[in-house]
């Protein structure tokens, strides 16, 4: 296992928090561009809610669980989600945070939504027909059903630079119970004791 030095790992924390309170990029209003390479999180066009998603897999899958950021145009947290699902491949995990930031995201009245997964197999998966008897085609129609409701939708792929505090709420989610949870702004923070161990235990490992 590595090891990091003390000073090394309170900087992390501290970069960490500063993107958890607002995204430090100086490239406001960036249109979604599919597998744009941004060096870090970017904004999304006027009107436009951005949710960042990303999953984790640990334990060659028997544990997995997936999360997302949602941010406005200013890059204020707007909502956010962790969800558990206990065993499963990355692929199924990936979508299921997709159909989840979609599900959250006409739930809270959002009309424009740019979701950005680190998964190009699964932007691809989801831009292209799928065949009838895929494993996961169930998840995928709902996904669809989702996207061609009323209301303006692109999902699109972004490398994982750009993806730091969705990893993190990946990772969150593990220690919580089998279901969705969102905790709204901030309000994440009130669970310090939680992050300090998971930030510790994913700075190290």
């Amino acid at each position: 296992m590595a090891t990091m030095k003390h000073n090394d790992i309170v900087k992390r924390i501290h970069h960490l928090v500063a993107e958890l309170v607002s995204p430090s990029v100086p490239t406001p209003h960036l249109q979604p561009v599919y597998g744009e390479k941004d060096e870090g999180w970017s904004y999304p066009a006027d009107g436009c809610i951005k949710c960042n998603i990303d999953v984790s897999s640990r334990d060659g899958g028997r544990k997995v669980a997936c999360g997302g950021v949602f941010r406005n145009t200013l890059g204020y947290w707007v909502n956010d989600f962790t969800k558990k699902l206990g065993s499963g491949s990355v692929l199924s995990t990936e979508l299921q945070a997709i159909y989840t930031a979609l599900h959250l995201g006409k739930e809270i009245g959002v009309r424009k939504l740019w979701i950005k997964s680190d998964s190009i197999i699964v932007v691809h998966l989801i831009e292209k027909r799928w065949p009838p008897y895929h494993l996961h085609a169930s998840l995928l129609k709902e996904i669809e059903r989702l996207c061609k409701e009323d209301w303006s939708i692109v999902i699109s792929h972004g490398f994982r630079e750009g993806n730091l505090v969705a990893d993190w709420m990946a990772n969150f989610g593990h220690n919580r119970s089998l279901r969705v949870h969102v905790f709204q702004s901030l309000l994440v923070l009130f669970h310090c004791f939680d992050m300090i161990l998971l930030v510790l235990e994913y700075l190290v490992k």
